[in-house]
């Protein structure tokens, strides 16, 4: 057998057949480039290796929560109790270590500036087993209580913040408001555990009742050798099982703890593992759709295969012409594919990179050997479908029924109704999957809700009370009143005010309960946003109250706790009654305080962006005077802005406090620019991906659809030559075409409005379920028009043929 010869053969016959050359090549060329960048974030953020010894032993505790009206601090972080007991009983783990994520401020020269921190046990930063470039790692005695107080700094650190300094070892840094050594400096582009630059030693005590602190530890380990995920998963869940029967009114608020990969450290991968599904079900579309067009291409080449293997050509020759036939359109699929992908990829990693402003150390979005590794693999399973299964196909068919298939031609019966059962196959898929992928992405699509009048005079400026010298409600009360006066002493600022989030800025949401009714369903009570709010808060925004007062100086930490509702909130509970004098519980659970309702606001949009068909979400005002968040918001209105808002937040904060920085600084307007950009970014690729889907799936079908009409160039010169009129062979063509698209959209149709109805329970929108049949019948349009224009094309070519032409064909 001579493979160059049936090389340059199989290439004469794809030239010769270039259109359904580049439709097969662009079909996998564009799936490639939708499949890859969807593989790429699954990698990074759900299943990456960390790049240190051992790194694929490393794994992340996680707590799976109870909704029960407990408000919980995070999946990923346990108190000192809790580590305690997991590192004394589980036997998954040669150890287990804890660290803080923290935002650190360090303010020794002219201003404070704020890095992403950790306060990590040593044992834990020497994971990496990464050097210093000048001084030493944390030592044990370091986390022991009384130790002298010091620190690390990352490179950056050195370089930003204190300008390469040589005498940087042993230099005493002001760091959170406490006097601290820098005993060493990290690698350039060290970043651990996650993302951070700066470390502070951990002292975790060696015993800890239960629940006695925050739950603000997270918890790495390192699997015993032979040990997996799911079985230490399991130990997991029997020692939380035992910890809440110890301690059932401490620990219920978790339903149980798991074992998961080292990068899900800080990450829900519920999205991720959806985008898996994407991937799988991106990979068997694409090779459906190849394969269905070479097993039509396959059948269509009955009448030369036939007249080769007469000609003495065997089974493996005829089969190693259909391989060599989709190896070939499969390669130029994976180059353009790879290139497309390379593109979207790029594009992927700036969208993702103004999103989040420092990103994991293990992120890599570069199309690297792995990627192009497990493309290749993955071309390598659509060739071996596309072109395998025609080839066996072909293989089993002796000569005589070859020969017979050949003489008799493509009608309507024989080989040509699995062509027609294949159509109706890519119908029912291409309507259900880009049903429910258009109505997922409408359902989930924002827009602004928003457009504050004079945004881009509001400057806005974030204060992280949870990391500072300012642990009480007190010593914060006080804080916000130095800085307000400081902030009305500068020329320019006409008014002040206080927020745990401006207006689109969302902000922290709370269980609650009503006196008069008891809202708890299912265990589970209901959530708003809970917003604390300087008293000056409605003036400021141009809010009006519909009933009973704004705050007021009364309003103390020691008088009656109040609370002002929305109208969308108060109208939901009381729609036909005041809702002044109403009380109302925030954490029912763990808080037993009932907040009496003073006064009902005008209705605000609080979220970033609202999702379509739903109305804004109800919003619960309390005073600052009463409570105030970890972070809250100054939102300071100018005269002009001349001025940056970070040089001058940078200034103010200098002036009241120095160890307190002020970060985040913008505009209202920039803000609300920012999630816009955001939202359109998100919308433009939605419709990028269900565009390039239904491209993917239409030049599919229409290309299956119309090499079965093209074959029945046999049927037709019979039927003209017995005397059928043009117009009647027309008709026939478009009645076939019309069933095939009659019972594959009609399929389709009802399988993407069930399936649709059950996917979007989960989606609070009216508008998600009134689309899903609109969207059908497009989606059907689309994909019976393709069908037909395939039937209308060859027919009226055909048509146009003389008789004695068209039965010459075979």
């Amino acid at each position: 057998m001579n493979i160059l010869t049936e090389l340059r053969y199989t290439l004469k016959i794809l030239l010769k057949n270039y259109k359904f050359t580049f439709l097969c090549s662009s079909v996998l060329a564009i799936g490639i480039a939708i499949v890859l960048p969807i593989y790429s974030l699954y990698i990074n953020f759900g299943s990456q290796t960390p790049d240190f010894p051992d790194g694929e032993r490393y794994v992340a505790l996680q707590k799976v929560p109870t909704r029960t009206g407990t408000a919980v601090s995070s999946r990923y972080t346990y108190d000192a109790y809790h580590y305690r007991y997991f590192k004394e009983k589980a036997a998954s783990f040669t150890d287990l270590y804890a660290g803080k994520q923290q935002s650190l401020t360090i303010s020794d020269g002219e201003y404070a500036e704020v890095f992403r921190g950790s306060v990590i046990e040593p044992a834990l930063l020497a994971v990496p087993q990464q050097q210093p470039i000048q001084g030493r790692l944390f030592n044990d005695s370091d986390a022991q209580l009384g130790a002298p107080p010091v620190a690390i700094i990352g490179y950056d650190v050195w370089q930003s913040y204190y300008a390469g300094r040589d005498d940087i070892i042993g230099l005493n840094s002001r760091i959170n408001g406490e006097a601290r050594t820098i005993v060493g400096v990290m690698p350039p582009k060290f970043q651990f555990p996650i993302s951070q630059s700066l470390w502070l030693p951990l002292s975790v005590p060696a015993t800890a009742n239960a629940a006695e602190g925050k739950e603000d530890l997270f918890i790495v380990g390192k699997l015993q050798e032979g040990t997996d995920l799911p079985q230490a998963s399991v130990e997991l869940n029997l020692l939380q099982t035992a910890l809440k029967e110890q301690w059932p009114e401490h620990y219920r608020h978790i339903t149980t703890s798991k074992v998961v990969p080292y990068v899900q450290i800080q990450a829900n991968v519920s999205g991720v593992l959806f985008l898996l599904v994407i991937f799988a079900a991106m990979v068997l579309l694409i090779a459906f759709n190849i394969s269905n067009l070479f097993l039509a291409r396959s059948e269509e080449r009955l009448s030369e295969l036939a007249i080769r293997s007469a000609l003495g050509a065997s089974a493996s020759r005829v089969g190693l012409t259909l391989l060599l036939e989709s190896f070939i359109v499969c390669c130029l699929g994976l180059c353009g594919g790879l290139l497309l992908a390379a593109f979207f990829m790029a594009k992927l990693y700036g969208y993702i990179s103004t999103r989040m402003s420092v990103q994991p150390f293990w992120i890599d979005y570069s199309l690297n050997g792995h990627m192009v590794a497990v493309c290749a693999l993955t071309v390598c399973v659509v060739w071996l479908i596309s072109g395998g299964l025609p080839a066996w196909r072909m293989s089993r068919r002796n000569l005589d029924e070859l020969l017979s298939s050949s003489a008799k031609g493509l009608g309507e019966k024989g080989v040509t109704r699995t062509s027609k059962v294949l159509v109706n196959l890519q119908l029912v898929l291409g309507c259900t999957f880009l049903t429910l992928g258009v109505v997922s992405a409408v359902a989930n699509s924002k827009a602004i809700a928003t457009k504050t009048p004079g945004a881009e005079q509001l400057y806005l400026g974030s204060l992280n009370f949870r990391d500072t010298k300012l642990p009480s409600h007190l010593q914060q009360q006080q804080y916000l009143q130095q800085l307000e006066q400081v902030l009305l002493s500068e020329q320019g600022v006409q008014q002040v005010a206080f927020a745990s989030a401006p207006p689109s800025g969302r902000g922290p949401s709370n269980f609650y309960t009503l006196e008069e009714q008891d809202l708890k369903t299912n265990e589970s009570y209901p959530s708003t946003f809970v917003l604390s709010v300087s008293s000056n808060y409605f003036g400021f925004f141009n809010l009006s109250l519909l009933e009973g007062r704004e705050f007021n100086a009364g309003d103390t930490a020691d008088a009656l706790p109040v609370v002002i509702l929305d109208q969308n909130l108060a109208s939901k509970h009381w729609p036909t009654s005041s809702a002044l004098g109403k009380r109302i519980q925030l954490n029912p659970a763990t808080d037993p305080t009932w907040y009496t309702v003073i006064g009902v606001s005008q209705p605000i949009v609080q979220d970033e962006t609202l999702v379509l068909g739903k109305t804004a979400s109800p919003v619960a005002y309390r005073p600052t005077s009463q409570a105030i968040t970890d972070s809250m918001k100054a939102v300071v209105r100018m005269a002009s802005t001349q001025v940056a808002p970070a040089s001058f937040f940078r200034t103010i904060a200098t002036r009241a406090d120095r160890d307190i920085p002020i970060t985040d600084a913008l505009t209202l307007r920039d803000m609300e620019v920012r999630i816009e950009d955001g939202e359109q970014i998100n919308s433009y690729a939605y419709a990028l991906l269900i565009f390039l889907a239904l491209y993917v799936t239409s030049m599919a079908t229409y290309g299956l659809a119309a090499r079965i009409a093209s074959r029945r160039r046999l049927e037709t010169g019979i039927r003209m030559a017995l005397g059928a009129n043009r117009a009647a062979v027309f008709r026939v063509f478009i009645k076939d075409g019309f069933k095939a698209v009659a019972v594959g959209l009609g399929i389709g149709s009802v399988i993407a409005i069930a399936l649709g109805y059950v996917v979007l329970q989960t989606v609070a929108s009216t508008s998600a379920f009134n689309l899903l049949i609109p969207v059908a019948l497009i989606i059907g349009v689309i994909l019976g028009s393709m069908v037909m224009l395939a039937n209308y094309i060859p027919a009226r070519r055909l048509i146009n043929m003389e008789p004695a032409e068209a039965l010459r064909y075979e």
